[in-house]
């Protein structure tokens, strides 16, 4: 299951806020929200964009909360 916590760890850790993260996505921020609610809803193209921002360069973490 897909660790949405982990996500939310990541945030905090680099300070990026939500809406900021959903500007350089290019999404609305109601749109981030329902994604970081439920990672696994993310493309590959949008998941590889969050882990660039919020520089998530685990494997391990990239699995944990992208995949199911």
């Amino acid at each position: 299951m897909a660790d949405a916590q982990l996500l939310e760890d990541y945030l905090k850790k680099t300070g990026k806020t939500k809406t900021h993260i959903a500007k350089v996505m290019k999404i609305s921020r109601p749109y981030m929200y329902k994604l970081l609610a439920n990672p696994q809803l993310c493309t590959v193209g949008q998941a590889e964009m969050i882990c660039k921002e919020l520089d998530i360069k685990k494997k391990s973490d990239r699995d944990n909360i992208f995949l199911p």
